[in-house]
C-alpha cells in the first residue's frame, strides 16, 4: 500500500469516529490547559544562568560568605544647585531612617548617615555625619561638603563628584525559593511609595531607583507586560487577516479557537514542567499563534478551493482531499519547525531554552488540532463557500509568467543581491549589554540611564579576595596588594568607583596616629593593621558594622568596581586584563579571585549564548537537511532544498549589519528559530511541483501551477507569519523587538526567495530537477 493509500485509510477512520475523537481531542486540550493555574512569572535574573555556570557560583558563595547585596539605589536629585543645603539634608535624614522600616532592609547608606570618622584626644571618634541632634550652620555644610567629595565610600557612590545628586543605598535581604518572587514585588511597592514620598518634598526634584532587585522586578513587568499587550494584538492581527483572506467568519473563528488552545497546552505543559515566565519565554505565546495559523492556512485553502470545483463535492469529501494533499507537507513542515526550535537549548540561557521547548509544545499541539480538530469542525460547522484569494491567484499567475519568462535574469539578480548582502555579515558585532535590554519606555532603564550618567556606575564587577590565613586581611602585604588592585582599576576607562577594605584600614590608621595626613596609608603592621579595624568596628553601630566587607574569619574581603555603562565586549576585556593582573602582581592564595556580578554574568552569558545558538543553527541546517533527504529519498534533493532557506537567513543578517550591527543572544537565536520556519514554504512548493511534474506537466507548466496553488497559502501564512513576529516590535523587551524584527526580515526573504530564486533554480537546472523522487520511490 502506497503512502497516499494509507492516508486515505487514515481519513477515513477519522470521519468514521469523528464524534470520539473530536471529544478524545477536547478532553487532552482540557487537562493540559488546566497546568497554566500553575504558572509563574520570574522575578529572579538568576534564571538567565544555567546551573553550572563558575561565575554565578562565585557570585551566589559571595551572598553566603557576606551580608546579602541585592539592593536598592534610590537616587535625588535635589531643588537647587547641590545637595549642601539644610532642607535637603534634612529630607535625606529623614527618609534614610524611614528606609529601615522597608521589608526585608538589613542596611541603609546615605550620606547623612555615613560613619565619619577622626581622632579626638588621641581618640577615635565614629558618627553619623548629619546626626539627628545637630544644629545646621554654615560651617556644618562646609564640613558635610568636604568629607563627601572627599571620602572613597561617598565620592562617585551616594554623592556625584560635582555635589549635585546624592542617594540612599538599601541593602535587602531576600529569601530563596518561592517565596522569593513575591518578595520582590513587595519591596519594589514599598520601595516605589517611599520614592514618591520624597519626590513630593520641596526640597527635591526628582527620584530615581536602580539596583538589583529593581532589575529583577523589570524582568517581571516586562515579562507581564508582554503578555497583556502582545497577545490581544495577535488575536486582532489573527482575525484581521483571517477575515481579508479567506472572508470566512466561521473559519475565522475555528482558527481564533485553535490558536488559544495550542497556547493554552503548550503553556499548560511547560508550567507542569516548572517552566517560568521570563520575557524571551513570554514571546512564546505570540509565536505559537501565528505558526498555528501557518498550519491552517493550507488546509482551509485547500478546502475551501475544492468546494469551489464544479461538481462542488461534500464538506466531508473536500476536507478529506484537503487533508490528503496536506498532509505529508504540512507533517514535514511541523517538524522542521519543531527541529528548528528545539536546537535553542544549545543556547547558553536556560529562558532561550523555554522559548524553544514552549513552542515546539505549541507547534506539536497545533499540528494535531489541524488534523484533528480543525477538518472535524469544518465538517460539523456550515462555512460560507465563495471563491476565496481569486485576486491573489491571478497576481500569482502574473508573477510565475515574469519567473518563467525571465529566469536567466533573476538567478543573477538575486544572486548579486545576495552576494551584496553577504558582504555586510562581517560588520554584525557579538555584543549583549544587559541594562539596554530594555528600550527607553521603561521607566527602569531611564533611571539607569540617569543614575550612570550624574551619580555612581550601575554596571559592577566583584571579586571576594582571600587572605593567607584566618586574620590575614590584616596582613601589610595583603592590603597592599589589593591596594595597588584598586588603584590600577581606578586608572582603567569607563572605572567611576572602587570600594575597597583597605580605604578603612588607611582611615583608621590616619585616625590613631592623631589624624596626620601623611599617615593615611596602609599600617606597617599585622598588628597595628588588626587594632586599627578593631577599634573601628568597635565604634560602628548595629546595622553598619563591616559585614558586607569582610568575612567572619576575616579571611577575605569584598573588592566592588562600579562602571559607567559598558558593552559586554568591554568589559570582559576589562575582566580579562584584571585577571592578568593578579596573575602578574597578585601572591598564589589572592590569584584565585574570580569577577563576577550581574553586569559581569549576562556578559559571559550573552557571549557564550551567541556562540552556542549560532552554533544551533548549524545544528537545525544538518536536521533538517538530513529529514528532507530522508522523506524525499535523496541526499541531493536535501541539500538543494536548502539552499532557498541558506539565503534569507544570510541575506537577513547582512542588512542587520548594515542597519544595526550588533547581535546580542537573543538574535543569536534567530538562525535556528527561522530556519524550520521558512523551509516550510519551500517543502509545500517542492511537493506541489512534484506532484505536477509527476503529472506530466513540464517544469514552466509545474512552476505556473504551483504558484496559483500552494503560492496562495505560502503568500498568505508568509503575511501572517510576518505580521505575527512584527508583533513582537511592540515589546518594550529589546531582545523580543530585535527578534521579532529579524525573523520579519528573514520571512519575508525567505518569500522572495521562494518565489523568485527557487521555480528560476528549478527550471534552469531541469537535469537536477528530473532526479527529484516522489514519494513511493518512483522517478518523475
Amino acid at each position: 500500500m502506497d503512502v497516499q493509500a494509507r492516508i486515505a485509510g487514515l481519513l477515513d477512520g477519522l470521519f468514521r469516529h469523528r464524534g470520539w475523537i473530536l471529544a478524545g481531542v477536547m478532553v487532552v486540550v482540557a487537562a493540559a490547559t488546566s497546568g497554566m493555574v500553575k504558572l509563574q512569572f520570574s522575578t529572579d535574573y538568576r534564571i538567565f544562568f544555567g546551573g553550572n555556570d563558575r561565575h554565578l557560583e562565585e557570585y551566589l558563595k559571595q551572598q553566603r560568605t557576606y551580608s546579602h547585596n541585592d539592593s536598592v539605589l534610590i537616587a535625588i536629585a535635589p531643588d537647587g544647585d547641590d545637595v549642601f543645603n539644610y532642607d535637603l539634608l534634612k529630607v535625606l535624614r529623614r527618609y534614610t531612617h524611614e528606609a529601615w522600616l522597608l521589608p526585608e532592609v538589613i542596611r541603609v547608606d546615605s550620606l547623612t548617615n555615613f560613619q565619619d570618622s577622626f581622632a579626638l584626644q588621641n581618640e577615635l571618634v565614629i558618627k553619623d555625619l548629619v546626626s539627628d541632634d545637630v544644629d545646621f550652620s554654615e560651617a556644618l555644610l562646609t564640613y558635610v561638603k568636604k568629607v563627601a567629595l572627599s571620602e572613597t565610600a561617598l565620592k562617585n557612590r551616594l554623592v556625584s563628584e560635582d555635589g549635585r545628586y546624592t542617594g540612599i543605598a538599601l541593602t535587602i535581604a531576600l529569601p530563596e525559593g518561592a517565596e522569593k518572587n513575591q518578595k520582590i514585588i513587595e519591596v519594589v511597592r514599598e520601595v516605589r511609595r517611599l520614592a514618591e514620598k520624597i519626590e513630593g518634598e520641596k526640597a527635591v526634584k526628582a527620584v530615581y531607583l536602580s539596583g538589583t532587585v529593581m532589575i529583577n522586578n523589570a524582568f517581571y513587568e516586562v515579562s507581564k507586560s508582554d503578555l497583556m499587550t502582545l497577545i490581544p494584538i495577535m488575536f486582532a492581527v489573527i482575525i484581521l487577516f483571517m477575515s481579508l483572506l479567506i472572508r470566512s467568519f466561521s473559519a475565522t473563528m475555528l482558527v481564533f479557537a485553535m490558536v488559544g488552545m495550542s497556547v493554552g497546552v503548550s503553556f499548560g505543559l511547560g508550567s507542569l514542567m516548572g517552566i517560568q515566565l521570563t520575557p524571551p519565554s513570554a514571546a512564546a505565546a505570540p509565536i505559537i499563534m501565528m505558526l498555528a495559523i501557518a498550519d491552517s492556512v493550507h488546509v482551509l485553502t485547500t478546502y475551501y478551493k475544492q468546494l469551489a470545483q464544479q461538481p462542488r463535492p461534500s464538506r466531508v469529501e473536500a476536507v478529506k482531499i484537503s487533508l490528503q494533499k496536506n498532509f505529508i507537507p504540512v507533517t514535514l513542515t511541523t517538524a522542521t519547525t519543531v527541529i528548528g526550535f528545539l536546537t535553542m537549548n544549545f543556547s547558553e540561557s536556560p529562558p532561550f531554552h523555554d522559548l524553544g521547548n514552549l513552542v515546539a509544545m505549541g507547534v506539536i499541539a497545533a499540528y494535531v488540532l489541524t488534523m484533528l480538530f480543525l477538518p472535524l469542525c469544518l465538517v460539523l460547522i456550515p462555512v460560507s463557500t465563495t471563491v476565496r484569494a481569486n485576486y491573489l491567484e491571478k497576481f500569482l499567475a502574473r508573477v510565475a509568467d515574469k519567473v518563467v519568462a525571465n529566469r536567466i535574469q533573476l538567478l543573477v539578480v538575486t544572486g548579486v543581491i545576495a552576494s551584496s548582502l553577504f558582504f555586510f555579515i562581517t560588520r554584525n558585532e557579538l555584543n549583549d549589554e544587559f541594562i539596554k535590554y530594555f528600550d527607553e519606555s521603561i521607566e527602569f532603564r531611564r533611571d539607569n540611564d540617569f543614575i550612570t550618567q550624574n551619580l555612581t556606575g550601575v554596571y559592577q564587577i566583584e571579586y571576594s579576595i582571600t587572605a593567607a590565613s584566618a586574620g590575614g586581611i590584616s596582613n601589610p602585604e595583603y592590603l597592599q596588594v589589593v591596594d595597588e588592585f584598586a588603584d590600577w582599576f581606578r586608572g582603567q576607562k569607563h572605572v567611576m568607583h572602587v570600594q575597597s577594605i583597605v580605604d578603612v584600614y588607611k582611615k583608621a590608621n590616619m585616625n590613631l596616629l592623631n589624624g596626620a595626613v601623611d599617615q593615611y596609608r596602609v599600617p606597617e603592621s599585622r598588628e597595628m593593621a588588626a587594632q586599627a579595624l578593631l577599634a573601628y568596628e568597635m565604634s560602628l553601630p548595629r546595622g553598619l558594622d563591616l559585614n558586607d566587607q569582610i568575612n567572619v574569619a576575616k579571611s577575605s574581603s569584598k573588592f566592588v568596581v562600579s562602571l559607567q555603562t559598558i558593552s559586554a565586549r568591554d568589559l570582559l576585556a576589562l575582566e580579562t586584563a584584571a585577571d592578568q593582573w593578579l596573575r602578574e602582581q597578585a601572591p598564589g592564595h589572592m590569584r584565585q579571585a574570580i569577577g563576577t556580578g550581574p553586569a559581569v554574568l549576562f556578559s559571559h552569558i550573552g557571549m557564550r549564548s551567541i556562540k552556542t545558538g549560532l552554533l544551533g543553527g548549524v545544528v537545525a541546517l544538518l536536521l533538517i537537511c538530513t529529514l528532507l533527504s530522508l522523506v524525499f529519498r535523496s541526499v541531493r534533493i536535501g541539500l538543494i532544498s536548502l539552499i532557498p532557506n541558506l539565503f534569507p537567513a544570510a541575506m537577513a543578517f547582512g542588512l542587520w549589519g548594515l542597519l544595526y550591527g550588533q547581535i546580542n543572544m537573543a538574535l543569536a537565536t534567530v538562525i535556528s528559530m527561522t530556519l524550520g520556519i521558512i523551509v516550510d514554504d519551500t517543502i509545500h512548493f517542492i511537493a506541489k511541483y512534484r506532484e505536477l511534474r509527476k503529472a506530466g506537466a513540464s517544469p514552466e507548466a509545474a512552476v505556473r501551477g504551483t504558484f496559483t496553488t500552494v503560492g496562495v497559502a505560502i503568500v498568505v501564512t508568509t503575511i501572517v507569519l510576518v505580521a505575527g513576529f512584527t508583533v513582537l516590535t511592540f515589546s518594550p523587551f529589546v531582545m523580543n523587538w530585535g527578534m521579532g524584527l529579524l525573523s520579519a526580515i528573514t520571512i519575508v526573504f525567505a518569500l522572495l526567495t521562494d518565489l523568485l530564486l527557487l521555480p528560476a533554480f528549478l527550471i534552469q537546472f531541469e537535469k537536477i530537477e528530473d532526479e527529484l523522487f516522489v514519494l513511493d520511490g518512483s522517478r518523475v
